[in-house]
């Protein structure tokens, strides 16, 4: 797949890229993740997107709002072309406008389940929406900051409004299987307990088989780097709040420390203290 950089622009706050691939053949990616807010547009292609259990059938047009922290990747299917554009934003970036705009938080939601989180304009929504998108390349290219900025906002508004409209706004992903979403629920609500998976097929009335075989494929990880992916996270923002490594550990869900450093380091690329040093 050839791949070509329309547009980017990048502050410690934003990030702004618009790609365009060509001859684009059949392409899953693995699931992602990261600390910052994002706004993924779909202008051209053939995509499913996954996000937290739920996929998303996305038609060119449509914006999806994924929150920090959330799993998420794309599967493109074959097409002549795929372009998109990718936003990513600072949640201290956007907290200042929360205030005047409360459905910005609506939008990056913190949720296992999210049930909403594409957005559909209608056609009025389009066409400012284009015409902002090209302002804010215009922009980028004339390397105009304070313009570009502005532009970011301009767009942040505009799905903030949709969202608010109700009828064109956000709209519900489709579910991959419903047995799956109470047992994400569950791991989101235990993550720190000890978790069996004969404990979970009981529970929740499936075979062990078709739980691990459905939620590998969905959510792109098996279980338990699922449920260790969870635990990371949380060990991450301790570590940030200065929380001692030690205390980290058994308070998110490990044994032992040796296991705590594998899997954090397994994730992460370095181990924690490591990590508590480079922040």
């Amino acid at each position: 797949m050839d791949e070509k950089t329309i547009a980017e622009y990048e502050t410690s706050a934003i990030k702004y890229v618009h790609l365009l691939s060509t001859s684009g053949a059949h392409q899953i990616f693995e699931m992602d993740n990261h600390d910052f807010n994002e706004f993924y547009i779909l202008l051209q292609g053939n995509i499913v997107y996954e996000l937290n259990g739920y996929q998303y059938m996305l038609q060119p047009g449509n914006i999806l709002s994924i929150n920090k922290h959330s799993l998420h990747r794309p599967i493109v299917l074959p097409s002549v072309c795929y372009e998109r554009i990718y936003i990513h934003i600072s949640p201290d970036y956007i907290c200042p406008y929360m205030v005047s705009f409360s459905s910005l938080f609506s939008l990056f939601k913190s949720d296992s389940r999210p049930a909403s989180h594409l957005i559909r304009l209608d056609s009025s929504q389009q066409s400012i929406h284009a015409s902002v998108l090209l302002e804010l390349e215009s922009a980028i290219h004339a390397k105009n900051g304070s313009t570009i900025d502005k532009l970011i906002m301009h767009l942040m508004f505009i799905y903030s409004l949709s969202y608010l409209d109700g009828t064109s706004g956000l709209q519900k992903g489709e579910k991959i299987d419903g047995r799956l979403l109470p047992i994400i629920d569950y791991i989101e609500n235990h993550y720190t307990d000890h978790i069996k998976l004969d404990d979970l097929s009981k529970e929740f009335f499936i075979s062990k088989y078709h739980l691990c075989h459905t939620f590998k494929e969905t959510m792109g990880f098996t279980l338990i780097n699922y449920v260790n992916f969870k635990r990371v996270r949380k060990a991450m923002d301790l570590i940030k709040s200065q929380v001692p490594i030690v205390e980290v550990c058994y308070s998110v869900g490990f044994s032992n420390y040796s296991n705590f450093y594998n899997i954090f380091k397994k994730f992460v690329g370095i181990g924690p203290n490591e990590y508590a040093k480079s922040l």
